[in-house]
């Protein structure tokens, strides 16, 4: 899983300060956390993205995805 989100990351953000984790809870329970941002200074934009999932394994035949997501997109324009 840990591999995967680092692919994900990597591909998605192209950006040293994005991040993603995999963490077990239970046995039948993960915790995933990804963090991102991109950012276009050059033209007057940037932005971020966090989420935290919560996958439930416990059902064999049905998992279960439960999850936040927070955007933060930010501009800037200078007037001259």
């Amino acid at each position: 899983m840990q591999e995967s989100l680092n692919g994900y990351v990597s591909r998605a953000y192209l950006n040293e300060s994005s991040a993603a984790g995999a963490f077990v809870v239970t046995e039948d329970r993960l915790s995933v956390a990804i963090s991102g941002e991109k950012i276009n200074l050059k033209n007057f934009w940037s932005g971020r993205w966090t989420s935290s999932w919560v996958i439930d394994l416990a059902d064999d035949s049905q998992v279960t995805i439960s999850g936040d997501i927070k955007v933060d997109r930010r501009s800037s324009f200078a007037l001259i």
